[in-house]
């Protein structure tokens, strides 16, 4: 049987989205999968949508309160049985064959941490002409300088990276970045698989639409989480900069 995969997404007041993200996975072209989803908290019909659409490798977790996507996303990785984990936002989308395909290149070449390409679409899920692509590895380093591994593109094997290590610190953004930091300080690479099999809808008021936010989280991550110099922190901050920018406008 082929290993099966937990997916885990977090959900807050995304109603106007959530249905193509269902859609998105109920048409992967890999079965064995069983899906996570964490609401926190909505005020929304998020929930509502989500029950309609409940199967029976569906798990649902319901937040008493908002808690955030970092501590949610834990919640659903505490309970992940999948041999992979995946990360699905509520709000983005994924290629039909994004599951078969980054499964056969971690099973085929023993991987323990990937990612992969992906599209920047609008809030329909249709690209806006930006495709990232990926390089073949990434360690420590390369990702201080250029932060290319989105949430919605990674698998990690679980049965070789101890769960404990798995979980995302709680704080309000970045919370993702920070366990990749983690994990590449544990595996020497993480490996990219450079096809566009997820699309990235961005949102005005979403927090990732937040640039301020984000700049301000990646200089906390130098200078508070990882202890970099200043003056080293201001190289690696150069270069993040100049691949951002180079992201959006490939």
């Amino acid at each position: 049987m082929k290993p099966l995969v937990s997916i885990i997404t977090p959900i807050y007041n995304a109603s106007q989205y959530i249905n193509g993200t269902i859609n998105s996975v109920f048409y992967q072209t890999y079965k064995n999968w069983e899906w996570i989803i964490i609401d926190d908290a909505s005020t929304d019909n998020s929930l509502d949508i989500i029950k309609k659409n409940l199967k029976d490798n569906i798990i649902l977790i319901k937040n008493k309160k908002n808690i955030g996507p970092g501590p949610s996303r834990n919640k659903g990785i505490k309970i992940a049985k999948g041999k992979y984990i995946s990360f699905l936002d509520a709000d983005d989308l994924w290629d039909k064959t994004k599951l078969e395909k980054q499964v056969n290149f971690m099973e085929k070449n023993k991987i323990n941490f990937s990612f992969t390409g992906y599209i920047f679409s609008n809030m329909h899920g249709i690209g806006t002409g930006a495709t990232v692509e990926v390089p073949k590895k990434i360690n420590y380093e390369n990702y201080l300088k250029n932060t290319i591994i989105w949430t919605c593109t990674v698998m990690i094997n679980q049965e070789n990276i101890n769960k404990k290590n798995l979980y995302m610190p709680a704080i309000k953004k970045g919370e993702d970045g920070s366990l990749w930091i983690k994990l590449l300080k544990i595996e020497e690479y993480a490996y990219g698989l450079n096809e566009p099999l997820a699309y990235y809808r961005r949102r005005k008021k979403s927090l990732s639409a937040n640039k301020l936010h984000a700049i301000k989280a990646i200089w906390y991550l130098y200078r508070k989480q990882e202890k970099i110099p200043f003056i080293k922190s201001c190289y690696y901050f150069t270069h993040y900069l100049f691949n951002t920018i180079k992201k959006r406008i490939k």
